[in-house]
């Protein structure tokens, strides 16, 4: 019981991180929760130290840039600051995290090493356990999502894309939420566009209406 209290108080108290200290204009949800973990572990993905360093290399694309504390996660630069700022709003939170994906990795390696052949992950969330494996794990790993994200996977590999930035004209919920599991896509707006996201992944694809919008601010 100790153990799930604390883990819901940071949960709490990490949320407040990706909705943006003092803002209350959208309630905690499972997505909040899962990014406020998710840039947890892409603060420490840059620590020096292996033995303290979050293996999880592929956290930060699951940050959404905005302006919340989170966001400082997708700069290097900035990790330290955000473990700094994650542990005065939730002390404990960072290693608590740190210490559960070592955890389950230690774990994993054990079962990878008695020759099991299949992993099933529920709930995934925006955990990228399944792209960390060993490059020779021979290992079919299976990952339960909402069917909007396998749609989109599908259509994706009907283009032959893995690795894509998508801009569109507005906001869309919907695409967004598909996109968020898949660690090698990214949603952007027209408005959120800029040559760091540009440079990050092999292909950009564009929808008419952000197309038209970005020949107007460049004409």
């Amino acid at each position: 019981m100790r153990f799930s209290a604390t883990t819901a108080s940071a949960a709490k108290a990490l949320t407040s991180l990706v909705l943006g200290l003092g803002q209350k204009t959208r309630a905690p949800t499972a997505r909040n929760t899962a990014e406020a973990f998710a840039s947890l572990r892409a603060a420490g993905s840059s620590v020096r130290d292996a033995q303290v360093r979050n293996p999880d290399h592929l956290a930060s694309r699951f940050i959404a840039l905005g302006p919340r504390l989170t966001t400082f996660v997708k700069v290097p630069a900035l990790r330290s600051l955000a473990r700094r700022t994650a542990e005065r709003v939730s002390p404990g939170a960072y290693y608590y995290e740190l210490a559960r994906v070592k955890h389950i990795d230690r774990v994993l390696r054990e079962e990878l090493d008695s020759g099991i052949e299949q992993l099933v992950i529920l709930g995934a969330g925006f955990d990228t356990r399944a792209y960390n494996l060993p490059s020779d794990a021979k290992l079919r790993c299976f990952e339960i999502d909402a069917p909007k994200t396998k749609l989109l996977a599908g259509r994706l590999k009907d283009l032959k894309v893995d690795d894509a930035l998508i801009v569109v004209e507005a906001f869309e919920e919907k695409l967004f939420l598909a996109a968020r599991n898949l660690p090698a896509v990214e949603v952007l707006t027209v408005a959120q566009l800029d040559p760091v996201s540009l440079a990050r992944h092999d292909r950009v694809l564009v929808t008419v209406g952000a197309l038209k919008m970005l020949e107007e601010r460049l004409a």
